[in-house]
């Protein structure tokens, strides 16, 4: 700028002022809210330009706003860390340059941050879902991106926290389903079966068919395939809705004739997703193959009825063994099913055997004797093959013969082949029947049936051989083992346990240290064949030591208790198994027993004590010997930190104040927030809480179906952890209840030391929510603060808080301490305002200044900032970005002193409208502006401006203080426009430059041609003898310069005008000085155009001098050297001489106007006149050669 108005004082001018080319209308950015953006201006000009920017705005800064040249991108940097979506910053760009001052709208626009989808952009909830339903592959990468929580979850606490409880990055596509559901977005995909059942008949090979499973709705499901038969080849395990083709899955599957056994095999398919399940059944008939056919008898399987007349014969001797039908119904019935079987097409010998043997017992010897001679060379024909049959051909015989010695024989040969390998049942029954040693001793009999067992045998038979020796002499009942159980249970199964055998086997399993489940289950069923203390007694001290205690085992223990029996911890096991419904009444000796404590564990007794309460009235008599047990009780629980159904009706009825105490506190605090959630689900196994304002979730462990749990905001997250490890929540089946009131303020708990951080978190946020701003608050903040695992984002807010109660609520004479406690490095515009305010209240400059620098200004009041600049400028004058930059803020808010202003005069810079409002109000202060003047008329003057503003600076400051170099260049400036550019001058101008001259101070030679000029415009002016000689003089000294202009006519008959510029009519061009500009002209009817280099005398006049007379008309145009052609002017001269003038060109002039007037008269007159002067001047001047 000083190098400008020093051209400008020499008198050097730029003629060709560039136009500034607008980018737009509006300059228009958008930037990514919460953040600073750097932006460009672009700035283009028809030549090169400098100049410097200005924003109207403090959140739109200039990074560096000087310039030059013809094109020029300015940086901007926008602050949009305080901008909402679609929120704009409106102002303006002011250009201040050579070029002028132009003014650009800008208008800066947030928006927030989108995802590039196959959809377009997206940035909602609703473009997330149509991405899921479009491309799950390509959801699943923004589900897991580190941007999904900003972008669609607009930083939302609540679905932020959602979302973090659900995701599973292993199982993402499951984690976005369920959190699509929970928030609405979209119902669960359920899936349903095409049909129920399926029969197949096969005949010779298998089938191939498959099943439908349609899906209904969209999204992901995962389904399990399962089938556990063998015979059924097919695709098992997971599929998901993207093996589906629309919404069907066809599942094939194949019949493997081979691996199905004849007649129906029974299966089924079972397809299930959580929470649902679809099951087909398949029933297969497998007919016999062509070579069964044979084997086949009028439609019956002919193996199939053998199989079964086995069975039924065996169920008829076994019946016959156990007196449960009589001889003769045996023998009868015996017979028809033999008679049945003996019938078929193909029927084993075996079968023979016993219609023999049936017939010597029924006293039909002849037909028995008659079958074994049949049978008897088939038999003998290959024993080795069929050792079991001829034994039992053997033992048959032997009730035909009724020989001793026979008998003895066949005994030897059964022994022998039981002794060499052949051990059946069969030899070992036959045995018993043929030897009677073994017959008359049971003891032998039974070892003999034991070892068989032992051996593999599983035959009813043998079970019932042996129930019978027990039965009758119980007291080999010595041991409980497997063999004893076997036998025993069979007995008990057909009903056929004598009294004394049951209380023998009573007493040895009661003997026993260890009773196994199957011997209590021995027990049990006994008791219930015959109700005896004793095997009650033998079953509760077993069950017991076994620790025994769900609820079918309570009618045993109900029975002991009312009968009286006595066994130590009888009374516990019958609390611990009686079904918890506190509604019944329990016997007056369980509730004498509880008197005294007897170890019985706290669930079992809160039962109890729970009971009692309820039933107070019906216990009349016991309740006030339990009561003060039960408050004791109630005390020890809170204590401990216990929770049931149970404990929570106690301590509904039991809890007072006398009960708050320091062991007692912090568990009864937590109570306020229980919650009792039930969980219909089996697949669950846990319920995970997870809060916004901490970190890592709570995980609660299902007991059975329930839980008890602490929820201590309203807007936690409930999600549920399902035995597969997957999180789940709205497809969940479950119940929740409140246990207790709302727990209000919680100021009843602040005497006692609870150290929890969920109560912590729970009491900032009802103070919030509340609107209870106290001291108590603020130390409630700072003790979140503390708290261990808090999230990020809550911990910005609670500084956010403090920082709020600071600005509105806090009194304290020193912040100092305070101040110390707050995260000043991550803190929000306004936050950052807020605290601005506050340390400058507390006069905390420094610190103030500190957040201005990181933080901005903007949001911050300006009477707080007018007060950090009073302060500023107390301790020092010297300019700073920061003053600079603050007192402009609070100078445009109207706050301002004589100290501020004074400031701003001296270092000020701004646009020429603003520095304008700043002289005037300093003036209007009485602050002296004189340095602020000289910039003002300086950058005016650099801009091209000329204004009345401009012009009133200037006054006062050329009246005030008037530095050489801005008058020289102010007056330099004001001829230009003047002469140069014919635009209006200051008026206070001419009076400048007239005592500039008159002082002798050197002003540029144009300053004295616009004074002249404007002189020739108010002749009447010159009548005032100073200025006439003034202009007299400066007349003389530009003409003596060749400085002739046209307008120097005017002054004809009033000044002296030169020799040299008398009676000449100058045509003038106004230009660049250093082109070349010619004339062409014609004057009056001559038809050519004759071209003149024109002379440039100064500062762009370029002059070209005709002499022509009075009426003469001359036509002319304009070309310059760079191509440019004017239009064509007319010039008609119609000088008239002045009074006094004259000189010859004067009457040659006078006489042409005569003519033109058509006076003869005067022109005769005239022309005398002339030719007399002609004649008498060449008679006394001779000419010089």
């Amino acid at each position: 700028m000083k190098e400008y108005i020093n051209r400008l004082s020499l008198g050097k001018f730029r003629y060709d002022i560039p136009d500034i080319i607008k980018p737009d209308d509006v300059v228009r950015a958008d930037v990514l809210c919460g953040t600073y953006s750097e932006e460009q201006l672009h700035i283009q000009a028809s030549d090169v330009i400098k100049g410097v920017v200005y924003s109207s705005d403090s959140r739109v800064v200039i990074k560096n706003g000087t310039f030059i040249g013809r094109e020029c991108n300015i940086t901007y940097i926008a602050d949009a860390r305080e901008l909402q979506d679609k929120e704009s910053i409106e102002g303006r760009f002011t250009i201040v340059s050579d070029a002028g001052e132009k003014d650009i709208a800008y208008i800066i626009t947030g928006y927030s941050m989108k995802a590039q989808t196959s959809l377009g952009m997206g940035d909602d909830l609703f473009h997330f879902t149509n991405i899921v339903q479009k491309s799950r592959e390509e959801a699943a990468v923004l589900y897991r991106s580190e941007s999904f929580k900003s972008i669609f979850l607009k930083n939302d606490e609540n679905l932020i926290n959602l979302y973090e409880s659900l995701y599973d990055s292993e199982n993402v596509y499951e984690s976005m389903e369920e959190f699509l559901i929970a928030i609405k977005k979209k119902s669960p995909l359920t899936f349903k079966m095409d049909t129920q059942t399926r029969t197949y008949s096969l005949s010779q090979e298998g089938e191939k068919d498959s099943l439908i499973i349609e899906k209904s709705g969209w999204g992901y499901i995962e389904l399990e395939v399962e089938c556990d038969a063998d015979y059924i080849k097919m695709k098992r395990g997971t599929l998901n809705s993207d093996d589906f083709v629309g919404d069907i899955y066809e599942i094939e599957y194949l019949i493997d004739y081979s691996r199905l056994h004849n007649g129906n095999n029974y299966t089924s398919i079972c397809v299930h997703s959580y929470g649902h399940e679809e099951q087909i059944d398949l029933i297969i008939y497998k007919e016999n193959k062509e070579n069964d056919i044979d084997k086949k008898n009028d439609g019956f399987d002919i193996r199939m009825e053998q199989r079964s007349a086995r069975i039924a014969l065996t169920q008829a001797y076994m019946a016959f063994r156990m007196k449960r039908i009589d001889r003769e119904q045996w023998i009868s019935d015996t017979g028809k099913m033999l008679t049945r079987v003996r019938g078929l097409k193909e029927s084993d010998m075996i079968f023979d055997v016993f219609q023999a043997g049936l017939d010597f017992i029924a006293g039909n010897v002849f037909d028995g004797k008659q079958i074994l001679e049949n049978i008897k060379d088939k038999i003998l024909t290959d024993v080795s093959s069929h050792v079991e049959l001829y034994c039992l051909y053997l033992y048959v015989s032997t009730l035909e013969r009724k020989d001793a010695l026979y008998t003895s024989d066949v005994l030897q040969i059964v022994s022998r082949y039981y002794d060499n390998g052949y051990d059946t049942w069969v030899l070992l029954w036959i045995l018993f029947y043929i030897d009677g040693q073994i017959e008359h001793n049971k003891s032998i009999k039974l070892i003999r049936i034991k070892d068989s067992f032992n051996n593999g045998c599983t035959s009813p038979v043998m079970y019932i051989e042996a129930l019978n020796i027990y039965n009758e002499q119980p007291d080999l009942l010595r041991v409980m083992n497997r063999f004893e159980i076997q036998v025993i249970s069979e007995g008990i199964k057909y009903g056929v346990i004598s009294e004394r055998l049951a209380r023998q086997a009573a007493e040895v399993i009661g003997n026993e240290k260890n009773a196994g489940m199957s011997d209590i289950e021995l027990l049990k069923r006994l008791y219930e064949s015959y109700e005896e203390d004793n095997i009650l007694e033998a079953l509760i001290v077993h069950m017991i030591r076994t620790g025994i205690a769900d609820e079918e085992s309570f009618t045993y223990y109900e029975k002991a208790v009312l009968r009286g029996i006595r066994i130590t911890r009888l009374y516990e096991f019958y609390m611990a198994s009686i079904k918890k419904d506190i509604k019944l009444r329990l016997p007056k000796i369980v509730l004498m027993y509880f008197t005294y404590d007897s170890g019985v564990n706290y669930s079992w007794k809160s039962y109890l004590y729970a009971n009692i309460v309820y039933n107070k009235e019906l216990y009349k008599e016991i309740y006030d010997s339990y009561k003060h047990i039960i408050e004791l009780y109630v005390y020890e629980q809170l204590k401990q930190g216990n929770i049931d159904s149970n404990l929570v009706y106690l301590y509904k009825k039991f809890i007072k104040p006398q009960l708050v105490k320091n062991d007692t506190a912090a568990f009864l605090a937590k109570l306020k927030f229980m919650y009792h959630i039930t969980c219909f689900d089996e697949d669950v196994k846990a319920v995970m809480v997870k809060y916004s304002q901490i970190q890592e979730p709570v995980i609660y462990e299902f007991t059975g179906k329930d839980t008890y749990i602490p929820l201590y905001t309203k807007d936690c997250s409930l999600v549920f952890i399902c035995n597969d490890g997957r999180k789940r929540k709205k497809t969940v089946d479950y119940e929740i209840e409140k246990i207790f009131e709302e727990p209000g303020d919680m100021s009843e708990y602040d005497q006692y030391d609870i150290d929890d951080k969920y109560i912590t978190i729970y009491k900032v946020e009802y103070y919030r929510r509340k609107h209870i701003y106290k001291m108590h608050t603020l130390e409630l903040y700072k003790l979140a603060l503390k708290v261990e695992g808090i999230s990020e984002q809550y911990r910005k807010k609670l500084n956010s808080w403090m920082i709020e109660f600071y600005l509105e609520y806090y009194n304290a004479e020193s912040f100092t301490d305070e101040y110390k406690q707050l995260d000043i490095y991550n803190l929000s515009v306004r936050d950052s305002a807020c605290l601005v305010k506050i340390l400058i209240d507390y006069g905390m400059y420094y610190e103030a200044r500190q957040l201005i620098d990181k933080y901005g200004y903007a949001d911050v009041d300006a009477t707080k900032l007018f007060m950090l600049m009073v302060h500023e400028l107390d301790a020092s004058v010297n300019e700073e970005e920061y003053k600079n930059k603050i007192s402009e803020y609070v100078f445009k808010k109207h706050l301002y002193n004589e100290q501020l202003l004074t400031y701003m005069v001296e270092h000020y810079n701004s646009t020429n409208t603003d520095m304008y409002v700043l002289w005037k109000t300093s003036k209007e202060f009485g602050v002296n502006v004189d340095s602020l003047s000289e910039r003002i008329i300086s950058q005016m003057m650099f801009t091209n401006v000329y204004s009345n503003r401009l012009a009133e600076v200037f006054a006062d400051y050329y009246n005030n203080v008037a530095g050489y170099s801005i008058v020289k260049a102010y007056a330099a400036y004001n001829a230009y426009n003047y002469v140069i550019k014919n635009k209006k001058a200051d008026p206070v101008i001419f009076k400048v430059i007239e005592r500039a001259y008159k002082d002798k101070i050197g002003l540029p030679l144009l300053c004295y041609i616009a004074w002249l000029k404007e002189k020739s415009l108010e002749l009447s002016l010159l009548n005032e003898s100073d200025i006439k000689k003034t202009a007299q003089s400066i007349l003389d000294e530009l003409c003596e310069k060749e400085l002739i202009y046209n307008f120097y006519k005017k002054f004809n008959g009033i000044l002296s005008i030169p020799y040299n510029a008398y009676g000449l009519t100058v045509i003038e061009y106004f230009g660049i000085p250093d082109r070349k500009v010619e004339l062409h002209y014609r004057i009056n009817d001559d038809r050519e155009y004759k071209t003149a280099v024109m002379k440039s005398d100064i500062c762009g006049i370029f002059t070209y001098k005709l002499l022509m007379f009075y009426d003469d008309k001359v036509t002319y145009y304009f070309t310059t050297s760079d191509g440019e052609k004017t239009k064509e002017y007319n010039m008609v001269c119609d000088d008239i001489p002045a009074q006094y003038a004259g000189k010859r060109l004067d009457a040659i002039n006078e006489c042409l106007a005569s003519e033109e007037l058509h006076d003869m008269v005067t022109l005769k007159k005239l022309m005398n006149s002339y030719v007399t002067k002609a004649y008498v001047s060449e008679e006394i001047f001779k000419k010089i050669d």
